[in-house]
């Protein structure tokens, strides 16, 4: 195996494993964003039982966790239509042999322009999803920080 086969064998191997960690990313937000939400129901419930007020920051917790779900939805949404014009892209490329016209060059930068739109508001919901799931688990431990002392 020469140097540019190793490279491109360890390019693809790179490329698996990204795409692993994003799975495994957005599992962990709405595992851990659903455990959240059940404690934060199980507790505000506790609390209604026993006529004990709720906390703000329980109430705060709940829509981060709620927030951090509903983005990573929405972002599973603009992965699937970068995915989308991604292929519809390389699919004009292959039934052309790589030879358009201009009209399919137009077509293929529109392609490439939604895939790359869709990409990078994917790669922002990721992020705020990540924040408000990370705010959630803040507001619950302030919580039990505070009103367990």
């Amino acid at each position: 195996m020469n140097k540019l086969e190793f490279s491109k064998e360890k390019q693809k191997s790179a490329l698996d494993n990204l795409r692993y960690s994003y799975q495994r990313m957005d599992l962990l937000i709405i595992t851990i964003s659903s455990g959240g939400l059940y404690l934060c129901f199980e507790l505000i419930k506790y609390l209604v039982v026993n006529k004990v007020q709720i906390d703000w920051s329980i109430k705060i917790s709940v829509a981060f966790f709620v927030f951090s779900i509903i983005l990573n939805f929405i972002s599973q949404l603009t992965g699937i239509k970068t995915n989308k014009n991604d292929y519809l892209m390389e699919d004009l490329n292959i039934k052309n042999s790589f030879k358009l016209n201009e009209n399919q060059i137009r077509e293929q930068e529109k392609y490439d322009r939604n895939a790359e739109y869709a990409s990078k508001l994917t790669e922002k919901l990721n992020i705020f999803s990540i924040v408000s799931f990370l705010l959630g688990i803040v507001f619950i431990s302030i919580f039990f920080l505070f009103k367990f002392e």
